[in-house]
């Protein structure tokens, strides 16, 4: 275990060659997990995040000035204050790593920067107030929810639940249950192959290949599928469109409503009806945007 130049940098490192649990919650500033294939160790990272242009900054530095030498050496350099004050803790049985900065004022809001390795398919519970967070490779479960801050995750083998109040969220592969929510955000993902619950209130969401029921409910936003091979889709949005590629070959059940727009499909009409029940169901519903549902290599246009 090493911790060198802690009042600049903080690292620490304990062997772990299995998944572990890794929680990590600031209020400002960045996260930042690397989960690789071949890691034998868990490490962790903290420094001040000078360059995080937090909007908290300039309050922070006058309220410094304004305490004086009642903080003592935090008012010098407050960002290797609150590095010293974060908590970084271990437990060796649980394979669990606990990364918190620091909870009283004005230390709790200096911005940080986390970073983590960790091996594959370890399990994530992020939290930041102001701040972006972003995971590379494969994670087991994860719980990501920001304030004012972006979220990227590669890709998701287990449950995932992402919410953020005005960033956006972009996603990989996603692997079973997923819950997104964004207040003013867009969402995209690569691919969804569990049921998924989106709810966004003026942001945009696109989404790849869908395999599983998607209920999805947008205020202002559009919404597009690119390529869906089956699930029952519930999709309704207030003044956006809706845009839905068809999987070739994939027989689609479809109910479209739009008040004041447009809903139209370019898909062939049977008219006998099939044996079984259809893979693919689609309800679309706009207030003032247009649908159209087409097979998946012509949703583009």
């Amino acid at each position: 275990m090493t911790e060198p130049n802690e009042d600049l940098v903080r690292q620490q490192a304990w062997t772990c060659t299995e998944p572990a649990e890794l929680e990590v919650a600031i209020d400002v500033g960045r996260v930042r997990i690397e989960l690789n294939e071949d890691a034998t160790e868990v490490r962790v990272e903290v420094r001040h995040e000078p360059d995080a242009d937090s909007p908290w900054e300039q309050g922070i530095t006058g309220l410094l000035n304004w305490l004086g030498t009642a903080t003592g050496d935090i008012a010098q350099d407050p960002g290797a204050a609150a590095v010293r004050a974060a908590e970084i803790s271990w437990s060796e049985t649980a394979r669990r790593l606990v990364v918190r900065s620091a909870q009283d004022l004005p230390l709790r809001v200096v911005p940080l920067a986390v970073t983590v390795w960790a091996p594959t398919r370890s399990r994530l519970a992020v939290r930041t107030g102001a701040g972006d967070v972003t995971v590379t490779g494969r994670s087991g479960w994860a719980a990501v929810r920001t304030g004012s801050g972006n979220a990227r995750l590669d890709e998701v083998t287990g449950a995932l639940e992402v919410s953020t109040g005005s960033g956006r969220v972009e996603l990989g592969i996603v692997g079973a249950e997923a819950k997104l929510r964004t207040g003013s955000g867009g969402i995209s993902a690569a691919a969804l192959s569990g049921p998924t619950t989106v709810k966004a209130g003026s942001g945009d969401v696109s989404f790849g290949e869908v395999h599983a029921d998607l209920t999805l409910k947008t205020g202002s936003g559009d919404v597009e599928i690119a390529d869906a091979f089956a699930g029952r889709f519930d999709l309704t949005t207030g003044s956006g469109s809706i845009r839905v590629g068809v999987h070739s070959g994939v027989a689609a059940e479809l109910d479209l409503t739009s008040g004041s727009g447009h809903a139209r499909s370019d898909l062939d009409v049977g008219r006998v009806a099939p044996a079984d029940a259809p893979p693919l169901r689609v309800a679309g519903r706009t207030g003032s945007g247009d649908i159209r549902i087409t097979r998946a290599a012509t949703a583009a246009v």
